[in-house]
């Protein structure tokens, strides 16, 4: 009998082993966090470009929730490191934060973890996520000039913790009294967002002096674009203290020669614009009044 009862107490101390190297994720219950918070904010957007061309609702979405993650306490974006392989499948860490804006708002989620692939079936992820949604409603102004977006702040967040994976340590990675504060830093960095948008700058201009002229004026005021490639006529052209691309061409024209040109300049569309058309009309007199220096 004291035989059996020692087996028995052998096989409890084992259970309870196994338990705690296997099963602890069992003990690890997915949860909802109350924020206690009910806020918003307006963000305004131009609904057209500078050369008037519509900007979609989907784009400000998109824009929003890739903003939104910019800012605030890091991580500001979602990676994955290469730990190790064995025959057909790979181990990669995960760790980061990142942003989907969808019908009703834009859902962030914190992540860390494993990612496992194998050449034969799609990745599996073992992952401790940390997801909340900011709730978002857009309109247009009277006029139809701006987007108004009011976002709010999430009522709740959820915490789930990775999925059973032996010899892991499935704990939150980050603790629940920095849940909010971490949201918060996000929210409350969002100032505006950007849209990326380019003007495409064109233009032609008469010059009393041949082609061989006007592209001395070019390579000495301005500098070829890249010296080291055969970029043919491009030049060198500060635009807002950013080179950009400046493409000629040059015809002969009776005593002297047409020159050509154009430059596609980058910009960003939020509640104004980070090049006007004031920009725009000064960056073609810079370009006609070097050709014809």
């Amino acid at each position: 009998m004291g035989r059996f009862i020692g087996s028995l107490a052998k096989a409890a101390v084992g259970a309870v082993m196994f338990g705690t190297m296997f099963g602890c994720a069992a003990s690890l219950q997915p949860k909802t966090l109350d924020t206690g918070k009910v806020l918003s904010k307006e963000i305004r957007v131009k609904a057209h470009d500078l050369s008037g061309k519509p900007i979609s609702e989907s784009a400000v979405r998109d824009a929003l929730a890739a903003a939104l993650i910019a800012g605030g306490r890091l991580p500001t974006s979602y990676g994955e490191q290469f730990k190790g392989s064995f025959s057909n499948t790979s181990t990669f860490l995960t760790h980061g934060v990142r942003s989907k804006a969808t019908a009703s708002g834009i859902k962030v989620e914190y992540l860390k973890g494993t990612k496992v692939t194998n050449t034969t079936a799609a990745p599996s992820f073992y992952e401790s996520r940390i997801a909340a949604t900011f709730p978002l409603t857009i309109t247009k102004s009277d006029d139809g000039e701006l987007y108004r977006a009011i976002l709010g702040f999430p009522a709740q967040v959820a915490m789930t913790p990775p999925p059973f994976m032996p010899f892991e340590n499935p704990a939150y990675f980050m603790s629940e009294e920095k849940v909010v504060p971490n949201l918060m830093s996000k929210y409350d960095a969002l100032k505006e967002v950007a849209i990326a948008a380019t003007a495409a700058v064109t233009g032609e201009v008469t010059v009393e002096a041949p082609p061989e002229a006007v592209r001395g004026n070019l390579e000495r005021i301005l500098g070829k674009f890249d010296k080291y490639a055969d970029t043919g006529n491009a030049y060198n052209l500060d635009v807002q203290g950013h080179v950009q691309k400046l493409r000629v061409a040059l015809y002969p024209y009776r005593t002297g020669c047409k020159m050509q040109y154009s430059v596609d300049i980058p910009y960003t569309v939020s509640e104004t614009t980070s090049l006007t058309e004031s920009d725009i009309q000064a960056v073609k007199r810079k370009v006609e009044s070097v050709a014809k220096d």
